[in-house]
């Protein structure tokens, strides 16, 4: 998409600012071309981590190539730590990386937080989920990079362990049908596939819940772990999710694991599961660290980028 439309609409603009999301459209490019044509500062923003290493000739290239790109800006908006590290594997000086990080509408998922146990019980029967077992959730595509089937394990463990537990797992994709039968070969267990969720539903889903677990082998950041913290559910993921850096602190609210490690995904679930003092512990740190994680921080962090260029320009 070239967007031509973008170039007259940013020179009469008159913004104080530009944010380009990305790079991968040519539109991105001509919005570029257009700021710096009018003297407006322009941002870049993204939320490419350095997980995924790119080597040989091709890693080369994109380094020499996003290097540059960046450079173009006046300041790159960094969503979190892990993203952070990108932009100075690519050699962009600490000042012109500023914090503007990947937020969610916080009240409106934490609604529901508050809800005693009777309302939980509640919400519980409103899903088709057994109102007296702890909630284990899975929220995403039901695509391979996001190893639903890692967690299928870990629960059978976990209630072959005689751990009291129940799996919900939110969400459609091509793996549905082979997770299904997996499901069933699973003694004891409980498993319910909620498919898709719409948004204004999921505040009250999360609060029906007890602890989230996302274990991708790749999340650039993984919004759905904000979401699901302000609703105060402890949280389990991978190390290879960039939300880890920030949101997920092990021991504290939740635990981190290595991708593809179904003993140490057991371990963290029984951890949270088994002790009723511990999960209430957890509950609370999310809900306190993702309130430092809001809108709020997103225009401060837009504002010090924006004055910090006005005062190199006067």
């Amino acid at each position: 998409m070239v967007a031509p439309e973008v170039w007259p609409a940013i020179r009469r603009g008159k913004f104080d600012a530009i944010v380009i999301h990305g790079h991968y459209v040519a539109g991105h490019h001509v919005a570029l071309a257009a700021a710096k044509a009018s003297g407006t500062p322009v941002f870049a923003r993204g939320d490419t981590n350095g997980f995924r290493k790119h080597h040989g000739v091709r890693g080369r290239v994109r380094k020499v190539v996003l290097s540059g790109f960046y450079r173009m800006f006046d300041g790159v908006l960094s969503v979190g730590t892990a993203n952070d590290m990108h932009y100075r594997s690519m050699g962009i000086p600490n000042d012109h990386i500023f914090r503007v990080p990947f937020a969610v509408d916080n009240s409106r998922f934490s609604a529901f937080a508050d809800f005693g146990q009777v309302r939980k019980r509640d919400l519980r029967l409103e899903y088709g989920l057994d109102p007296d077992l702890p909630v284990i959730c899975f929220a995403a595509k039901l695509a391979p990079h996001k190893r639903p089937h890692d967690l299928l394990k870990a629960y059978a463990a976990l209630v072959s362990s005689g751990t009291r537990a129940q799996l919900a797992i939110v969400g459609t994709g091509h793996l549905e049908s082979e997770l299904r039968q997996e499901a069933e070969k699973i003694k004891n267990g409980r498993i319910s596939f909620l498919g898709f969720v719409n948004q204004s539903r999921l505040p009250s889903l999360f609060a029906a819940c007890d602890v989230f677990v996302l274990p991708s082998e790749f999340e650039a950041w993984g919004l759905v772990v904000n979401e699901a913290m302000c609703a105060g559910l402890p949280v389990i993921c991978s190390r290879e999710c960039g939300c880890s850096h920030d949101l997920v602190k092990d021991g504290l609210n939740g635990h981190v694991f290595d991708v593809g490690d179904i003993g140490a995904l057991y371990n963290a679930l029984s951890n949270v599961l088994s002790d009723g003092d511990r999960q209430a512990s957890y509950s609370a740190a999310s809900r306190e660290i993702v309130a430092r994680w809001s809108f709020r921080e997103c225009a401060n962090g837009l504002r010090q980028a924006i004055d910090a260029t006005r005062g190199s320009n006067a």
